[in-house]
């Protein structure tokens, strides 16, 4: 979890994997809490029944979640690319559909942060990357 704060607002990002690691979502963005004045927070997960929906919580995003790039050219059973996730693998020939879950390989990740200072931003900049490999 990484963790980012100053005197009155914090963010909780999850590390990709780390709450999420389905088919659906972007794995390297997921903000997980928002918290104000220590006091005041605004995510939730996506249901509240455990074990049903597609495992958003907080500020989850997706990329294609009408048409992920790739998914009509492959046939079935051979894979595309859903970014921020991995290879899925095409299982019929039906329209994509985002509630399905999917097999899929995921991508391997790599984090690295770094923070800094400077005389023109004295705040401290803190800048994160997600490598693919």
């Amino acid at each position: 979890m990484y963790v980012l704060e100053n005197d009155r607002l914090k963010v909780d990002i999850a590390a990709p994997g780390e709450v999420y690691s389905g088919s659906r979502f972007d794995w390297t963005g997921f903000i997980t809490q928002i918290t104000l004045d220590h006091a005041v927070t605004f995510c939730v997960p996506e249901r509240l029944e455990k074990g049903v929906g597609t495992g958003g919580v907080g500020l989850s995003n997706e990329f294609g979640i009408d048409q992920p790039l790739g998914y009509d050219e492959v046939k079935v059973g051979q894979q595309f690319p859903k970014i921020g996730v991995g290879l899925l693998t095409k299982a019929s020939e039906s329209d994509y559909d985002f509630f399905t879950i999917m097999t899929l390989l995921p991508l391997c990740f790599r984090c690295f942060i770094h923070a800094q200072r400077s005389h023109l931003m004295p705040k401290l900049i803190i800048t994160m990357a997600t490598v693919f490999i």
